[in-house]
């Protein structure tokens, strides 16, 4: 939620008059880490929760979501799933979402990070994953442990979201 897309979507929006809430990724964008369980992008589990908290406040507010970049495909996973059940999102007054800067195809895109030119963007982000681990190693200790050190995204995956996801 502190990226400049969705900082200017909230403050268009709240000029109008709408509620806005926004979702922070487990222990990102400065929010604490409060179970062992890291931020993971095939998990839709952190929207659904903010989704049905809203509506449980406001049971007839219509909810429409925006997301940005990775973001958008946790949204879009959170939809796909909801809309096979009964009713599917609207249950819950979805009534849309606009997902800007999506990947149109995650697996391909996550394995062109793992060729030559994209080895380097692996690396920094990474590198940001590393950190987002030392932060929250109190929390996620178990898992990793002194040597964690992934090199690539997908170590970053099989070491820490594997372990805390299952």
């Amino acid at each position: 939620s502190h990226e400049g897309p969705t900082k200017w979507a909230i403050a268009t929006a709240a000029a109008r008059g709408w509620r806005c809430v926004a979702l922070n990724l487990r222990g990102c964008g400065g929010a604490a880490l409060a179970s062992p369980k890291v931020y993971c992008a095939a998990s839709s589990s952190d929207v659904r929760a903010a989704v049905d908290a809203c509506h449980a406040l406001y049971p007839a507010a219509p909810i429409l979501l925006s997301a940005y970049s990775l973001g958008t495909y946790i949204v879009g996973t959170y939809l796909a799933e909801e809309d096979c059940k009964p009713g599917g999102a609207a249950r819950r007054n979805v009534a849309g979402a606009v997902l800007t800067s999506c990947p149109m195809d995650p697996h391909t895109s996550h394995a062109g990070l793992n060729r030559v030119p994209g080895l380097v963007y692996n690396g920094a982000i990474t590198a940001e994953l590393r950190r987002y681990y030392r932060k929250h190693a109190d929390v996620v200790g178990h898992v990793g442990g002194k040597g964690f050190s992934a090199k690539l995204i997908r170590d970053f995956e099989r070491e820490l979201i594997v372990a805390t996801h299952g």
